[in-house]
């Protein structure tokens, strides 16, 4: 708990050298004093300290964060509404405990919504709450953005939690200093490109000498600190090859977008080409599509609608808008390069795209519930599994996933692959289903500029549905060793990348699932899926 006696040493310790030459220390040092004399910051700080400090093997871990979190009654009703929401909710039980929604929704996806609703459940009770109000959203949106382009399980709650606390310097602002927030708003909308020296000009500090300042004084671990600190400079070509300030530059391009998007200035009609043109400049600098960068845009408007609905919030109205404005795409579509090979190919997921939000859930003939249930009840299991540890934890992990994708899309086959050691291919590790022992032991996609069909479909942004496979023009682009063992009617290829790259790959022979039935759900939980099956098989889980 920060003591007011304490604002000196952490004001010290929070200066470097850097910065204090622009700042007498005395400055920043009165700042934090009133901070750590308020009422809510104490506790605020208490709170956050003890959430992001959690160490120890996963399920350690996930017991102190359910411990802390039943602490406060208020934070255990948020999450278990938002547990209970459209977008999070698994089955039609509901969810009654924090345990089982930690086991649902994983330990990170909790973790990251706890800091988030700490931070509006301290501050929200003073100060200038429509400012608050908006620099929360922003920060919330910047942080799923960065967290939804990043394309890395791995990264993601750094990413998250690294540009939610870019945001932390206004929040803190509009509560703890409602009038200098208030001014400097009226300054800064008058004349944004002088906003540093109106935060030297009224608070004696930059904005965010102060956050770093409380970031240390919350004993934020290194690898946040430098995260959460905006890049000044322009924008590089590629990120950098150093994780940290990959991580950085995620995070800044992140609150820039979230900035533009978020903007009251842009009508309705316009809403999809101003994001388009908003997301273009960064789609170069991560090498990705601008579609994949859009269907971020659209997971972070999502999630944001649904963490408001669940606590309270208006959706903003450039969100609602953007959401409006998402122009659904034909389910069934030839994949351009493909086509021109004279292929009749069907593009599915990302599944975000492939319906309207309206669209029914798919459901699979003689299945009792939509296919997104299915695959969200596997992800569960999985991460039950998972989280209570033991021997093979992540091999029966995994294997849930795989059960569940393959009960969901009612597939005949299927099998995983994964990236060699040496990296020139794809190597079958598991698979389930009649034959698929055999189909595994020889199923390979090779990386070293092949251009057999598989190759092909990996280098698709999208996973592919194949619905005519069994087509003469199909077949004679089957690699060898997969046309001897198998000839399945219709096919789906699903490519998994981390950062762009490549790392593996699910195939499933004669799915039942139909393109038709994508929806706004399946989309969700087949990104989730994903990114699970990479988290599990990085992970070597360390039993207690």
């Amino acid at each position: 708990m920060t003591n007011p006696a304490d604002a000196p040493a952490l004001c010290a310790e929070a200066a470097t050298p850097s910065e204090q030459h622009r700042l007498p220390p005395q400055t920043l040092s009165e700042r934090m004093q009133a901070l750590a004399a308020s009422e809510e910051f104490p506790a605020l700080s208490g709170q956050v300290m003890r959430i992001q400090s959690l160490t120890g093997n996963e399920r350690e871990k996930v017991q102190s964060l359910i411990d802390e979190i039943l602490k406060d009654v208020a934070l255990t009703k948020k999450l278990l509404r938002l547990a209970n929401s459209v977008q999070f909710a698994r089955n039609g039980n509901g969810v009654a405990t924090i345990s089982r929604a930690v086991a649902m929704l994983g330990f990170s996806t909790v973790r990251n919504l706890s800091l988030s609703l700490v931070l509006l459940e301290h501050l929200s009770h003073k100060g200038q709450q429509h400012l608050l109000r908006e620099a929360y959203q922003k920060a919330l949106f910047s942080a799923s953005l960065a967290s939804a382009w990043s394309g890395e399980a791995q990264q993601a709650e750094e990413v998250f939690l690294g540009a939610l606390f870019q945001g932390l310097g206004p929040m803190l602002l509009a509560c703890f200093f409602p009038d200098e927030a208030a001014q400097l708003q009226a300054l800064v909308a008058q004349d944004p490109k002088h906003a540093l020296k109106f935060e030297r000009q009224i608070l004696g500090a930059e904005l965010e000498q102060l956050t770093l300042a409380v970031a240390r004084s919350w004993h934020f671990p290194d690898t946040i600190l430098r995260i959460m600190q905006p890049q000044t400079d322009p924008l590089p070509t590629h990120l950098p090859h150093d994780p940290v300030q990959s991580m950085r530059w995620l995070a800044t391009m992140a609150n820039q977008a979230a900035q533009l998007l978020l903007s009251d200035d842009v009508l309705p009609e316009h809403s999809h080409a101003h994001a388009e043109q908003v997301c273009r400049p960064y789609a170069r600098v991560l090498h990705k599509p601008i579609e994949q960068m859009q269907e971020g845009v659209l997971q972070a408007c999502q999630e944001l609608h649904t963490i408001g609905a669940a606590i309270g919030l208006t959706r903003p109205a450039a969100v609602q808008h953007l959401m409006a404005a998402k122009e659904p795409e034909n389910p069934i579509q030839a994949s351009p390069a493909l086509a021109a090979q004279g292929l009749g190919l069907a593009q599915a997921p990302a599944l975000a795209s492939a319906k309207p939000a309206s669209a029914p859930a798919a459901v699979l003939k003689g299945q009792t519930q939509p296919l997104w249930m299915e695959l969200a009840q596997g992800l569960e299991r999985a991460n039950e599994i998972w989280f209570a540890g033991g021997a093979d934890a992540s091999s029966k992990a995994q294997q849930a996933l795989l059960e569940a994708f393959y009960t969901a899309i009612g597939c005949q086959t299927l099998v995983l692959s994964w990236r060699t050691d040496a990296g020139d291919c794809l190597r079958g590790v598991q698979g389930l289903g009649p034959d698929a022992q055999a189909l595994t032991q020889s199923f390979r996609i090779a990386l070293d500029g092949q251009e057999d069909l598989f190759a092909l479909l990996c280098a698709q942004p999208r996973d592919t549905w194949i619905e005519h496979a069994g087509q003469a023009s199909v077949r004679a682009r089957l690699p060898t060793w997969f046309a001897r063992l198998s000839a399945p009617k219709s096919m789906m290829l699903l490519p998994i990348k981390q950062t762009g790259v490549l790392v593996g790959a699910v195939y499933a022979g004669q799915p039942q699932f139909a393109a038709q039935g994508a929806g706004e759900q399946e989309a969700m939980w087949l990104r989730t899926w994903k990114n699970q099956l990479m988290t599990i098989r990085s992970a070597k889980f360390r039993p207690a």
